[in-house]
């Protein structure tokens, strides 16, 4: 009999089912000389993450700033009747059965564009 090691697809199958952070077969020292590589879990006996990109994300939070130009009053609510056929344009545009319907599209979002 083969020792488990020496089958790859067992060892894969294994190391799917487990609830871990890192698992390694025949090599436990290769992972820590591979900085690319996240190690570690985020498990009640873990440590978090070390190494890899994964890292970082333990010590920052996302935040998503957008700044809308003046011209975004346009679309505030409630919104002029302009602004409807505006989004009715751009649903043709980008969902129009034909070339035909597609281009009536482009021309009513040229036409009822936003304007601050």
């Amino acid at each position: 009999m083969e020792p488990i090691g020496l089958i790859p697809p067992v060892c894969e199958a294994i190391a799917r089912r487990l609830r871990t952070g890192s698992v390694m077969v025949n090599n436990a020292l290769q992972s820590g000389g591979c900085v690319t590589l996240p190690f570690g879990g985020d498990g009640d006996s873990g440590v978090g993450r070390a190494q890899g990109e994964q890292a970082y994300c333990h010590y920052v939070a996302t935040k998503s700033v957008m700044i809308s130009p003046d011209s975004a009053e346009a679309l505030w609510m409630p919104y002029a009747s302009t602004t409807e056929v505006f989004f009715r344009g751009a649903g043709k545009l980008f969902n129009g059965r034909g070339i035909a319907e597609r281009a009536s599209g482009l021309v009513s979002l040229i036409r009822n564009r936003p304007r601050g």
